[in-house]
């Protein structure tokens, strides 16, 4: 076996509504996952299990932009570049949820195309 780096994976969108806003997601690296395997384990059907905890973790690395996203009262909510904190504290609880899955899932599928190629 050849011992190569992992190639850099690119962050794509993410509706978790047809009509609703859509979220930048960029799997996390190896050195990310390092970082929440803390907080993840996966079952005998490989779905990952987390507590609430991890989510913010998992966001904090993945979570890169949103577009069109608004408070309730129809104002668009800017992205905060630099304060991750700022922008996961406006999300819904089930959304932050619904989110870090994805990007688990993301995440677990890009080791295994970076494997591929």
């Amino acid at each position: 076996m050849t011992i190569t780096a992992v190639k850099t994976l690119a962050a794509s969108e993410w509706k978790p509504e047809d009509d609703g806003p859509a979220f930048l997601l960029k799997p996390l690296t190896g050195l990310e996952m390092t970082y929440v395997s803390d907080y993840v384990t996966f079952d005998e059907n490989r779905n990952a299990l987390f507590p609430a905890r991890a989510c913010e973790e998992i966001l904090k690395h993945g979570l890169v932009g949103w577009s069109d996203f608004k408070t309730v009262e129809g104002e668009e909510i800017e992205f905060d570049k630099l304060d991750q904190s700022k922008n996961i504290s406006v999300l819904p609880f089930t959304l932050i949820r619904d989110m870090a899955d994805q990007l688990l899932g993301r995440s677990r599928l890009g080791v295994e195309e970076a494997k591929k190629s």
